[in-house]
């Protein structure tokens, strides 16, 4: 067996060498070899070029064992010899499959079970060095060919070296290939006997995935300017997008800094742009310094007139937009108010849902390619992703998510902040998008991955940032399940509108109010009640772009954010706000402002039900910390 096995292995060699020009991990072989003796011809052909378009597509420099048990599945779901991922059950491995249909078979027959394929494969374990041997030797007759093309160009087909493989080792009717039609149909009846045949699809067409997605706002590269001009029409969007959602919110009428004439006033309103706040000298109101398009006046406000104007006076921010109720003009720019109202969402609303079972993965803030890159815990999330968790429990979950949204900090990058180089573990920007590429392409070809920059991503250090430049991550692009915006972006995922933003400001907000960290969803909330993910200006890098793309204007059903590295979460008005932990150890930097990173943390939020799932990656594996309806 090891002999017969060996030439097959060495067939396989010269494909993976010659035609597909990549290398290949002694455990992949095995699986193939294995794969090839118990397969019927035509469906080895086709893993085979699931294959080469893998290999093209993701430009795969090694095929490892999960490439080819992608493969495997793929072309085994769409025949019906193995069940779909959605299912009540946990996933069955290869081997298992295998080693059981082929103890079928043997009973069937009469033979010993030693000819199962988990005989095959321990045998496969100790392929003979002149496997090997060969693999060196033809990794350097192609090596020339490889360095010589940019882009691989594999044939279009495989059929013809596959046939000869087949010619040179296998005839056709013989009791090999009945034992290999008859191995299908026991993987077919297992398939029933365990599970049922599942009418879902497991491999979703890119076109399907993408289609369920919306992209409803999302920032293209943009050119800067410093000009008074630029931050007049800055600041005028903000305030004209502010004013159409408090039109909405207050129960009178607005009128203008213009129509402002002394005496009293009932069920009246003017829309400020906060300047600057304070204590009054009596300590017994707040004075508001605002503008309107025409003017600007003062505002006063009596703590003793409502109990709630103080709390409401303290949350105010500058630049901020607010309205007040006018209880009486003094003068024309002097007004005393009797409310505040925030432009915030509707107390009253119905949040959509989709209207099937439908989960998405929320983490951020992997920083590949810093020395602190948790490595281990994210094998342990693309393992849970695969369903190859030793819970059937997580198994079932992980087969329901179709979305993977990862919140900006893909990477560490280079030169962020002084010192980093010494906190770098790869120092090329490139080098690290394409190591998360490779992450990424491990992920089944059913989920679709949305990704946003942050900070240290290779975009814009202003905020809006656009989209990560291809130039430093053509790897991601080339990723066809991986779907790059902008940050801040907002989607629709089976009519649920989600608003991305990586989170850049809150740590400094969560400061001006004296807010530990830890809690981080009391300031998140405040984004949603002032319509705006970082209204303060200076606080951060911004961008006076010709539109303030920071204003919430559409309601969110569900906020994401990260940066802060802690997960939390919150529901502020139907609205499911959520921030995701992170996958980097302690940095300096978090040291510095007192952060203690929540690692390996995830949610998983189902958008028909909102039941959302806190779970952990860690050395164990996965672990559910919390489970509840938000």
């Amino acid at each position: 067996m090891v002999s017969k096995l060996s030439k097959c292995a060495l067939s396989i060699l010269e494909i993976v060498f010659e035609k597909l020009k990549t290398n290949i991990t002694p455990d992949a072989l095995n699986i193939l070899s294995v794969m090839f003796e118990i397969l019927p011809k035509s469906l080895f052909e086709e893993i085979m070029k699931q294959l080469a378009y893998r290999v093209e597509r993701h430009n795969i420099s090694v095929i490892d064992k999960s490439y080819v048990q992608d493969a495997i599945k793929s072309v085994l779901y769409e025949s019906r010899a193995l069940p779909k991922t959605r299912t009540k059950s946990p996933m069955i491995g290869i081997s298992e499959i295998l080693e059981k249909a082929t103890k079928r078979e043997n009973k069937k027959h009469g033979r010993e079970t030693e000819a199962s394929c988990k005989s095959i494969l321990h045998q496969m374990e100790q392929t003979p060095q002149q496997v090997l041997e060969f693999s060196v030797e033809t990794r350097g007759r192609v090596k020339e060919n490889v360095l010589a093309s940019k882009q691989r160009q594999p044939e279009a087909s495989y059929e013809e070296p596959l046939n000869k493989i087949f010619n040179a080792h296998i005839r056709e009717e013989d009791s090999t290939e009945k034992l290999r039609a008859a191995s299908i149909e026991a993987i077919q009846e297992k398939a029933v006997e365990t599970v049922g045949t599942d009418k879902a699809a497991f491999s979703k067409k890119r076109d399907q995935i993408k289609a369920s997605v919306r992209i409803v706002k999302t920032v293209p590269w943009y050119n800067l300017s410093d000009s008074p001009e630029a931050f007049r029409a800055y600041f005028l969007s903000r305030y004209e997008k502010l004013l159409k959602i408090l039109e909405k919110n207050v129960g009178g009428r607005i009128i203008e800094s213009l129509d402002l004439k002394p005496g009293e006033y009932q069920d009246t309103y003017v829309v400020i742009m906060v300047d600057s706040k304070e204590i009054a000298k009596n300590g017994k109101g707040g004075l508001i310094v605002g503008d309107d398009t025409y003017s600007r006046f003062k505002i006063y406000v009596p703590f003793d007139a409502d109990p709630d104007l103080k709390a409401k006076f303290d949350r105010i921010l500058e630049d901020t937009v607010i309205a007040v109720e006018i209880k009486s003009v003094k003068s024309e720019r002097f007004v005393i108010a009797s409310n505040i109202i925030f432009p915030d969402l509707p107390r009253v609303r119905t949040r959509n849902k989709s209207t099937e079972p439908t989960k998405i993965l929320v983490a951020a803030d992997l920083h590949v390619g810093s020395k602190q890159f948790m490595k281990d815990r994210f094998e342990r999330l693309i393992e849970f992703l695969r369903g190859e968790t030793k819970s059937p429990e997580l198994n079932e979950i992980a087969g329901e998510i179709e979305y993977i949204i990862l919140v900006g900090d893909l990477v560490d990058g280079v030169g962020i902040y002084p010192q980093q180089k010494d906190e770098l573990a790869i120092f090329d920007q490139k080098s690290q998008y394409r190591i998360l590429a490779e992450y990424l392409s491990k992920i089944p070809d059913d989920k679709l991955v949305i990704a946003i920059p942050g900070n240290h991503d290779a975009s814009t250090r202003f905020i809006p940032q656009p989209p990560i430049s291809e130039k430093f991550a053509d790897a991601l692009y080339d990723l066809s399940t991986v779907q790059i915006l902008s940050n801040p972006a907002m989607v629709e995922i089976h009519g649920v509108k989600i608003l991305l933003y990586h989170g850049q400001g809150l740590e400094r907000i969560a400061g001006l109010f004296g807010v530990k960290l830890e809690n981080v969803h009391e300031v998140t909330t405040e984004l949603l009640r002032w319509r705006h993910l970082c209204p303060q200006w200076g606080l951060i890098p911004q961008a006076p772009t010709q539109e303030d793309h920071l204003v919430i204007e559409e309601e969110p059903d569900i906020l994401l954010m990260g940066h802060v590295h802690i997960s939390s979460h919150a529901r502020h008005r139907g609205t499911v706000v959520l921030t995701a932990g992170s996958f980097e150890g302690l940095t300096a930097w978090q040291r510095d402002i007192g952060i203690v990173p929540t690692i390996g943390y995830f949610s998983v939020l189902d958008l028909q039900s909102y039941d959302l799932i806190i779970a952990e990656a860690n050395e164990k594996g996965i672990e559910i910390v919390k489970s509840l309806r938000i």
